[in-house]
């Protein structure tokens, strides 16, 4: 892809009318949430049920990812020694010479 090729296809990304900008993106699409019609019962309850649905949706969305690094971390775990500043002092770049 060549130069003009790559700035073509950023402008067209960016007046794509789905591009979210501007409160919902500061909402987290609470707005959308509204606008569709999800949100029928009172303000408060229908900000609580948004807040967990997200919430659910990140958990399974960031879980496999959080479970992959703790069997990686595992397993590292137990082929170098990470007791007592281990990991610092023998396995990190640091200012001492």
């Amino acid at each position: 892809m060549d130069d003009d090729d790559n700035e073509t296809y950023i402008l067209l990304l960016l007046s794509d009318s789905n591009l979210p900008t501007g409160s919902f993106v500061a909402s987290s699409g609470l707005e959308s949430y509204v606008k569709h019609g999800f949100a029928t019962s009172g303000p408060t309850t229908a900000t609580i049920t948004f807040v967990q649905d997200s919430l659910g949706a990140y958990a399974r969305s960031a879980l496999p990812f959080v479970s992959d690094a703790h069997r990686i971390v595992e397993s590292y775990k137990g082929t170098h020694d990470l007791e007592a500043g281990g990991l610092q002092e023998n396995e990190l770049p640091n200012h001492k010479g």
